[in-house]
């Protein structure tokens, strides 16, 4: 065999050689755009949910908030004082909130007679999203919505059930109260009321709070958190201090 056909005879190898190494790279590419687009797309479909605006909040209906004051509302000097520990994803909390709440506020809290105090228990019952709605409860106050943003999250107890209180709802309903939502976040993003949950977990420890809600009036706790019961025991209170007269 002569040496110019060893020669062509390398030549054709050496481009046979040189195809193959660009297919390769070609597959490569095409492998590696395919795994980047892939990567995209899952990562399109777990943001994009977050990424899309709220629009099925509920509007809570409007509710008095008397001599609203932080997580109190009504007279500080009335003879009765009513405390509830209460938690965003109890659903005894939410029939509290819906049932016994508005009767309390209407009965005695327009009328000066109950000084109504609300506190956060969930931290210590449903960490860590009620630990979120929490703190949203007193950023909302550091901007004087506390018992705004309080009816917003009850009314849309169900939507927290199905979907969760993310820091992007609960920003949407700091943004349709009209609070400052770059305050807001940035309160919620710090936990900045943290010291105030612990402290609500603590004196509610103290008062031999067994779950929510739990209703203390004039310092001792109720066995029961059904408007009956708490009416009468307001009631029997009233009539004491009349007879006192």
């Amino acid at each position: 065999m002569s040496s110019e056909n060893i020669s062509k005879k390398q030549q054709k190898y050496q481009a046979r050689v040189q195809r193959s190494k660009r297919n390769k790279r070609k597959k490569q590419a095409v492998n590696i755009t395919l795994i980047v687009v892939g990567f995209g797309i899952i990562l399109l479909a777990l943001y994009l949910p977050t990424m899309q605006p709220i629009t099925d909040l509920i509007e809570p209906a409007q509710r008095a908030h008397p001599l609203a004051d932080g997580n109190a509302i009504g007279d500080p000097n009335a003879p009765v004082t009513i405390e509830v520990y209460s938690d965003f994803k109890c659903p005894a909390c939410e029939y509290f909130y819906e049932t016994v709440e508005p009767n309390i506020i209407q009965q005695y809290v327009e009328t000066g007679l109950v000084y109504f105090v609300y506190h956060t228990f969930g931290d210590r019952i449903n960490p860590p999203q009620s630990g979120i709605t929490s703190q949203a409860l007193y950023c909302a106050d550091d901007q004087g919505y506390f018992w705004e943003m309080h009816d917003y999250i009850y009314t849309n107890f169900d939507f927290g059930v199905s979907k969760g209180f993310t820091d992007k709802a609960l920003e949407t309903m700091a943004k349709l109260i009209g609070m400052d939502t770059n305050v807001f976040s940035k309160c919620l993003a710090d936990n900045a009321h943290t010291d105030q949950l612990d402290r609500d977990v603590e004196n509610g420890t103290a008062l031999g709070i067994p779950g929510t809600p739990s209703v203390i009036i004039n310092g001792n706790l109720l066995d029961s958190f059904q408007f009956a019961d708490i009416q009468a025991e307001v009631e029997n209170i009233l009539s004491g201090l009349e007879g006192e007269e």
